[in-house]
């Protein structure tokens, strides 16, 4: 079980999300932008992703991460 104070967060910021996904920050926003960031919602004036959404999308479909990345 992983008990890392990031496990246990329901919503991780997108620097945070960019390193669960391999991904530079700078990307992670772009993916923003363009709307592809699974999870992204903005609260407060910060954009924030849901941990179990993008975990979830990561489980399913992590053989396109790289693709975009590039």
């Amino acid at each position: 079980m992983n008990t890392s104070p990031i496990a246990q967060r329901p919503l991780i910021s997108v620097p945070q999300a960019a390193a669960l996904l391999g991904i530079s920050v700078t990307a992670a926003y772009r993916w923003l932008e363009r709307g592809e960031l699974p999870g992204a919602v903005h609260v407060g004036g910060r954009w924030w992703v849901r941990r179990r959404v993008l975990e979830a999308w990561l489980d399913g479909e992590n053989h396109h991460a790289e693709d975009r990345a590039a």
